[in-house]
């Protein structure tokens, strides 16, 4: 039996189908989308999300973590 791989975008989100909603930051039409199996609804235009209050803190905590620098990049700090 054959694994079906899900495709997840740079924002963390499995988009699907458009829906009847449209975005109401750039009128385009939102489309359904999950995160970490979370129901949201997505702008593939303007990357804005709607989000229900009970998933709300949850996603934050997991994007932040998604969009969180390693500290690898970071320059020492100069002491003078």
């Amino acid at each position: 039996m054959a694994e079906t791989q899900v495709q997840v975008n740079e924002d963390g989100v499995q988009v699907a189908a458009e829906t009847t909603y449209v975005c109401p930051g750039c009128q385009a039409q939102l489309s359904d989308g999950i995160i970490q199996n979370r129901s949201v609804r997505y702008c593939t235009q303007c990357r804005g999300m709607l989000v229900s209050m009970n998933s709300f803190l949850p996603l934050i905590e997991f994007l932040r973590a998604l969009h969180r620098p390693t500290g690898s990049n970071l320059q020492p700090r100069d002491s003078a």
